[in-house]
């Protein structure tokens, strides 16, 4: 069975902005004036007994508190639990000793606070007339969580259906991707949730991880706003000074280097119209490197936005892309090197040239002039309006604490970055850019990209991975035995029977989807041997529907309606029978057996299903219990999952479609098979 795809058309309206240019030459950069003294706004500290550092920023300008807990941390490998930490975060709001879930949001709610709980910290806001019961809600959480394990189900089922969407999105695909080829999965920063880790992950590992995480010791609070130190520390001790715990472990991790030579990295999805490229490698990089600010001047001049050089290139002179960026990742741990951008599929090879390019000009010739200049501009106006947030100031504190900056590293930036010259920039590039040592992440068709790439990879031969970055499973012969016939044998076989498939006179079927707060409903019925309906809704308005009666058919949508042409009417009467692939020997459908393959971990049979127009679908059915499993075709994929009873017959109650990016999961909420269906439907009239 299959429902069609529907695409959403969504309308961005952009309204430019026209500004006088005559007064202005832009053809040149503006000069910089000296750099700017800069008042960084002051804070009070103490210390808790229990060993938490607290950091206390006054401003009475308003009559709000906000509060924050950072826990310094080391990663750790989750193995086979990996995702753990992604669930304690949402499963510590669930709930404490001495609140159910329900009740901690009731009193959340009453006094207008907001209060967030994960697994690297907390944060908690509300009116300073309420700055008591926020402390007590706050510490509630922090020190009481009670990991319900119900919760923990809920809360999982949330997370696989989000990990099956995301395996479909391009660059969630190339961060997994990214992730593994820098990090390899033995490393903290490689390791990548699947639905079996998550499925490993209980309330036992959820607690062990938490007693050593969660610990004062470990702990970094700030206070801002409306309080005063006195104030703050009898908050603190009366809600907090009974928190008691360990230092949290050191962890010794596997150490990662940028390949000694370049590799490329593909995810073929076959039905993709672009190409989404991450150039990446890993650097040693901290947040208190003496190369931080000079190396954020060389990230902006080479891709920081539309000024970049990337951008220029890639997409104003080559029309490429849309954007193309650069990033320099600092971490205490390992850094990351990341220059991204989506491409048309054809231009694939000659994106990667031209940020080849790019670095190889940044490291071999030094930036002029106007690009320091400019560059030193933007970052001295982007860090004097961080300091208009006065949570600024305390981040600054615990920070300089956390990373071991100089106690005037923050009141002294402006005056570093101001002093920096083209030669400091061309040294930081020499050392941190490697025009030579990368790994090439592609997620794209790979019939027209692989020819292209094979030159980036020094090895000559291309690694293919899955969406989770997995290698990914090549296809195996079918056993003897096997063919595309005895497939699809099986698969009629498994949901009732031909004579059950063939003997469907009529149906009437409702399926739902929820995307964004806004409902999707889509109503089909077909009665042989030439009836058929569909109407399409989206948010209670028609966004499509057709009709076919006999030889009469007539389509309709907000953008205008018409008749249709016997051709049409045709395919649409071929699209809404209930199981084609019980006629697919009448219509004149060819089908060949790929192979086999691993397909969401389960071992699925390849098929290439082919109609008489030339299309071609690529359809998956399981090698367990026969029951046809994906489809995927150009307009994009569809999956099948939740078979139950219709009639006679067994059908996918659940369709997970991924198309141009978007997710929708339909839901089938209705069905009547072989029973009277009002004829009204299919008045083309």
């Amino acid at each position: 069975m299959k429902i069609r795809n529907f695409i959403l058309a969504i309308s961005v309206l952009c309204i430019g902005l026209q500004s006088l240019n005559a007064q202005l030459d832009r053809s040149k950069a503006p000069q910089p004036g000296p750099a700017p003294s800069i008042q960084l706004g002051s804070y009070e500290s103490f210390k808790l007994k229990n060993g938490m550092q607290v950091y206390v920023v006054e401003n009475h300008k308003l009559p709000t508190l906000a509060v924050s807990i950072r826990l310094d941390v080391d990663p750790a490998l989750e193995g086979e639990k990996t995702g753990l930490t992604e669930l304690l975060g949402d499963l510590i709001m669930s709930g404490t000793k001495n609140r159910t879930k329900n009740q901690l949001d009731e009193e959340i709610d009453f006094i207008g606070a907001g209060l967030n709980v994960g697994a690297g910290g907390a944060y908690a806001y509300s009116l300073s007339k309420h700055r008591d019961k926020l402390f007590e809600l706050l510490s509630d959480v922090v020190l009481n969580p009670a990991f319900p394990a119900e919760e923990l189900e809920r809360i999982r089922r949330q997370y696989i259906s989000g990990l099956q969407a995301s395996l479909d999105e391009p660059s969630s695909i190339a961060s997994n991707m990214a992730a593994v080829a820098n990090f390899g999965r033995n490393h903290p920063y490689g390791e990548i949730p699947t639905e079996k880790t998550y499925g490993a992950v209980d309330v036992a590992g959820i607690q062990a991880y938490y007693a050593e995480a969660f610990t004062p010791r470990a702990a970094y609070m700030a206070i801002v706003g409306d309080i005063t130190k006195s104030e703050a520390e009898a908050l603190v001790n009366k809600y907090f000074g009974t928190w008691l715990g360990d230092k949290a472990p050191k962890r010794k991790l596997n150490d990662v280097e940028p390949p000694a030579t370049s590799q490329v990295y593909v995810h073929d999805r076959s039905s993709a119209v672009q190409s989404t490229i991450r150039l990446t490698y890993p650097i040693d990089f901290t947040p208190g490197s003496d190369d931080r600010i000079a190396v954020s001047v060389l990230s902006n001049i080479l891709g920081g936005g539309s000024t970049g050089r990337l951008y220029k290139n890639l997409r104003e002179t080559h029309g490429f892309t849309y954007g193309a960026y650069c990033s320099f990742s600092p971490d205490r741990v390992k850094g990351e090197v990341t220059i991204s951008a989506d491409v048309r599929t054809e231009v694939t090879d000659s994106a990667v040239l031209e940020m080849v390019k790019e670095m190889n000009r940044i490291v071999s010739q030094p930036i002029s002039e106007e690009e320091l200049a400019g560059t030193k501009a933007e970052m001295t106006g982007s860090f004097a309006r961080s300091l208009e947030d006065p949570e600024t100031i305390a981040r600054f504190a615990i920070n300089s604490a956390i990373y071991g900056l100089p106690g005037d590293y923050f009141q002294t930036y402006l005056q570093k970055l101001n002093a920096l010259t083209i030669s400091d920039i061309k040294a930081v590039a020499q050392k941190y850019v490697k025009p030579y040592n990368f790994n090439l992440v592609v997620v794209g068709k790979r019939s027209d990209i692989e020819k292209g790439l094979l030159k980036y990879d020094a090895d000559g031969k291309i690694t293919f991975l899955d969406p989770l970055g997995a290698p990914a499973a090549e296809l195996a012969a079918a056993p003897e035995g096997v063919t595309a016939e005895t497939v699809i044998a099986n698969y009629l076989k498994a949901i009732g029977g031909v004579e059950a498939a063939k003997g469907v006179k009529n149906y009437h079927m409702v399926a739902e989807a929820n995307v964004q707060g806004f409902l999707i409903e889509v109503s089909s019925a077909y009665e042989a041997p030439n009836k058929a309906f569909l109407k399409v809704k989206q948010a209670g308005q028609v966004a499509q529907h057709v009709v076919v009666h006999g030889d009469k058919g007539k389509s309709s949508s907000p953008q205008g309606s018409g008749d249709m042409e016997a051709k049409d009417i045709a395919e649409f009467l071929e699209e809404v029978v209930l199981v084609p692939q019980a006629f697919y020997s009448d219509w004149g459908y060819t089908v060949e057996l790929l192979g086999m393959k691993l397909l969401d971990e389960e071992q699925v049979y390849v098929l290439k299903v082919t109609d008489k127009e030339g299309n071609s679908s690529t359809d998956f059915y399981s090698v367990k219990n026969g029951f046809m499993a994906a489809s995927y075709d150009q307009e994009g994929k569809t999956k099948y999952s939740d078979y139950g009873q219709a009639g006679s017959l067994l059908i996918p109650y659940t369709l997970t479609q991924s198309i141009q990016g978007m997710n929708l999961s339909f839901t089938i909420t209705k069905v009547q098979v072989n029973a009277e269906v009002d004829q009204v439907l299919f008045s083309v009239e």
